[in-house]
């Protein structure tokens, strides 16, 4: 029973229309050992259903600047949204216990059937359960290995530096290298390119300052996954990875990317043995 998470979770609702006063559940929160943990509606069929696309739209945008304002400890950036204190929720770990809440209260989040057989969605990976994800998975797989554990060093706890009163995230840090990560699993553009920007740009700040070599490590869909968009929005997700890389090794970033976690977490771990050598 010692492994088990106790901690207070909330409802994150949404008021569509601030007329009707009308509150739609959206996700939930799980605060744990001073840290907040959340997971957000993710798909919006059921939401252009009750409404129309151009308000599923807008909750998609009204999402994404909340997980910016959430990252920040930032929370009242809206009137349209509202926590509602639930109690105490327990569990393995955080991912099973935002999963369960989620899936007991959001009924937007559901899938509706026939749209599961008419096509497959892409398969979003969002950043910021990405980095968590990734962060715990790389800290296991060198907490497993005896010949791994020393690389611990290169990954501190604490995966920011301030610099000039700014917290930069640079997760890795070697004598010469500094490296960092992020998800660009994606069929918005808009997205791809803020979530690459905003920590390519750390890395960048952060190299420049203490003169270290930056390298990135990118996940980006699979080609499965691009088949599943039209043609043309396939082509515009490959081009604006393309620009971004491009002139971030201009720029003298080395970029290794990969489309899988797993595949990622590897490559990360060997150059990781190559900066410890």
């Amino acid at each position: 029973m010692s492994n088990i998470l106790k901690g207070e979770w909330s409802l994150v609702q949404w008021n569509p229309d601030i007329a009707t006063e009308e509150f739609l559940n959206i996700g939930v929160t799980f605060k744990y050992d001073g840290q907040e943990y959340f997971k957000l509606l993710d798909h919006f069929g059921r939401v252009t259903c009750l409404y129309d696309e151009q308000t599923s739209q807008h909750l998609k945008d009204v999402i994404e600047l909340y997980e910016a304002s959430f990252d920040n400890k930032f929370f009242d950036f809206s009137d349209q949204i509202r926590f509602i204190s639930k109690g105490l929720a327990k569990g393995a770990d955080t991912d099973q216990i935002l999963a369960r809440l989620y899936k007991r209260t959001v009924s937007l989040g559901k899938l509706h059937e026939e749209k599961k057989k008419k096509r497959s969605e892409f398969s979003i990976i969002k950043n910021d359960y990405f980095l968590t994800r990734a962060s715990k998975n790389l800290r296991k797989s060198l907490n497993n290995s005896a010949d791994l554990k020393e690389l611990l060093e290169l990954f501190p706890k604490d995966s920011y530096l301030q610099k000039d009163g700014s917290n930069l995230y640079v997760p890795i840090r070697s004598k010469q290298s500094y490296g960092s990560l992020v998800s660009v699993v994606s069929n918005n553009i808009d997205t791809i390119n803020s979530n690459y920007l905003t920590l390519a740009t750390d890395l960048f700040t952060a190299a420049q300052i203490d003169r270290k070599q930056p390298n990135f490590f990118v996940l980006k869909p699979s080609a499965t996954e691009l088949q599943k968009l039209d043609e043309k929005k396939a082509d515009d997700v490959g081009e604006a990875l393309d620009k971004l890389d491009f002139k971030f090794k201009k720029c003298g970033f080395n970029i290794d990317s990969a489309d899988s976690e797993e595949e990622l977490n590897d490559r990360m771990i060997m150059w990781m043995k190559k900066e410890a050598a």
